[in-house]
């Protein structure tokens, strides 16, 4: 606590309430004196007030006009009523503006300084209390971004529409309709991704966005679900306006629109449709271009079938299945990507599709896994292919050298990981540490170390911090710490939450569990 005012315009009875204070309160750094309403507000405006002592009976501004006055500018003040009468109308007025004590005169010394001590404790819990909501806002915030662009994956890769409501929870986000855009910009991809952001949040609406093959995904949701708001015209008109911002801002750029998406099964779809109209936009060098039915097939590798998904995403979904381990799916999707890119007319521009799949599956598997063996340079015996029998053994082999690769490496190094992770995590479980934190320590993707964490010790990342935490809880508690010392001696953040974890994994509470401990040492 810093600084208390005392406004009374009684020069005795200002000097009394100052030496009580400075005989109770001895931490305080500054008591500022007030003889009126004018004078208090004059000295808030250059100082902050912590508490005020108030006399309602001033003269000019009356003490309960001053409050209202002092509120009204923002002051972040406790306020204690001082009165000579015991007046009811003044009480009532004083409970509605919030006022935290109404003292008679003449005031005792340990009325004072029980009034000024239960607002000093009430300031603190306040102030902890916006402390703890600050930090967690601020984690929430730096948080968003990760949920946001794993969703956008999530959507890409066609994956469970639980995992997608459940993201949009998290975001604050309840509607589900909406449509996608892929916007390919030369430069400047958080910038762009700023700029929409705030420029539509403006208008009233919501998007979730992410990167994925050099390209900004946006999926913009809807308010209102019904419906009638989700219709082409609406999907021009946002388009227009980002293409507006754009273009005012100088980007260079291509934008692909879907159609309106009514349901959260759908947003594959949409990503799939904007990503043909981004293709289409690109080819016919114009700035946008929204999907509709009439729409062709897209040239080269995916002229095969109309649903393919683009390049890009097949190549994600194939290193997920490398990834994983999934050899029967990893054939099968190396197999259809195979088609889509011999199936062409053009054997020129298939070799270079094959080429370019291969480093795109190359970088996507090094996003996760620091593999050795996928740092060489590629094998360029695919641009030197002659017909497409030698091009599609070449272009299997490859990616069979990659999942072998990865295997390998994955062997290798899985007790060495998990080690790594679970010593970091017994060095530093006292501080704030997760999943992300841990990988990023040791050098690995937090995709993959999850993996291995659940493979082996059939745990996740946070129960594994959990135990060892409770495990050093349990020699505190026994060294006669309190469960408050304990919990965030251990790197808790809440009591609750220590109390309903330790109960969980030793059967009793921490007081339950020091007690038990220490009757059974004095038995002995």
């Amino acid at each position: 606590m810093n600084c208390i005012m005392v406004i009374e315009d009684e020069h005795i009875e200002r000097q009394a309430l100052v030496l009580m204070l400075r005989n109770n309160f001895p931490e305080l750094s500054t008591i500022v004196e007030a003889v009126n309403g004018f004078d208090a507000i004059s000295a808030a405006k250059n100082q902050k007030i912590d508490i005020a002592l108030v006399d309602v009976g001033l003269p000019g501004i009356s003490g309960l006009d001053l409050i209202q006055e002092m509120q009204k500018a923002g002051a972040e003040t406790s306020f204690i009523i001082v009165s000579s009468y015991d007046n009811f109308e003044f009480a009532q007025k004083a409970i509605k503006l919030g006022v935290e004590d109404y003292l008679l005169k003449p005031i005792r010394p340990d009325m004072l300084k029980q009034a000024v001590s239960n607002s000093i404790a009430k300031k603190e819990s306040r102030n902890r209390v916006s402390i703890t909501a600050t930090a967690l806002q601020n984690r929430m915030e730096n948080i968003r971004p990760l949920v946001e662009n794993d969703f956008i994956y999530t959507i890409i890769l066609n994956g469970p529409g639980e995992s997608l409501r459940q993201m949009l929870s998290f975001l604050s986000i309840d509607c589900k309709s909406g449509f996608c855009i892929v916007v390919s910009e030369l430069g400047a991809f958080n910038s762009i991704d700023t700029l929409i952001k705030n420029a539509l949040e403006k208008v009233g609406n919501k998007l979730v966005s992410g990167f994925f093959n050099n390209n900004l995904v946006l999926c913009i949701l809807f308010g209102d679900k019904s419906e009638s708001t989700n219709t082409d015209t609406d999907i021009a008109a946002i388009c227009d306006y980002i293409l507006s911002i754009l273009e005012n801002a100088g980007y260079g750029f291509h934008i692909g629109a879907s159609g309106p998406v009514r349901e959260i099964a759908a947003w594959n779809e949409a990503y799939r449709q904007a990503s043909v109209a981004l293709k289409r936009a690109t080819e016919d060098s114009i700035p946008l271009k929204k999907y509709n039915e009439d729409l062709l097939p897209l040239k080269g590798i995916h002229n095969t079938n109309e649903n393919t998904a683009p390049l890009s995403t097949q190549t994600s979904i194939l290193a997920r299945a490398i990834l994983e381990n999934r050899e029967e799916q990893r054939k099968e999707i190396a197999e259809n990507i195979l088609l889509g890119i011999v199936s062409g007319h053009d054997f020129i521009r298939a070799r270079e599709d094959a080429y370019k799949f291969i480093i795109l599956l190359r970088e996507e598997l090094l996003r996760f896994l620091p593999v050795p063996g996928l740092q060489f340079d590629t094998d360029t015996s695919l641009l030197n292919a002659q017909e497409p029998r030698y091009l599609e053994t070449s272009l299997l082999a490859q990616v069979e050298k990659f999942s072998h690769a990865v295997n390998e490496f994955r062997d290798q190094s899985k007790n060495t990981f998990v080690e790594r992770a679970i010593q970091y995590i017994r060095d530093n479980y006292q501080k704030e540490i997760s999943l992300s934190s841990i990988a990023r320590e040791i050098h690995v993707s937090p995709y993959y170390l999850s993996k291995m964490f659940r493979k082996y010790t059939s745990k996740t990342c946070t129960e594994i911090i959990s135990l060892e935490r409770v495990e050093a809880a349990k020699k505190l508690l026994l060294c006669n710490y309190s469960s408050k010392e304990t919990c965030y001696s251990v790197g808790f953040n809440s009591q609750n939450y220590f109390a309903k974890i330790f109960k969980k994994l030793c059967g009793m509470t921490p007081g339950e569990y020091r007690s038990s401990a220490f009757a059974k040492g004095a038995a002995t």
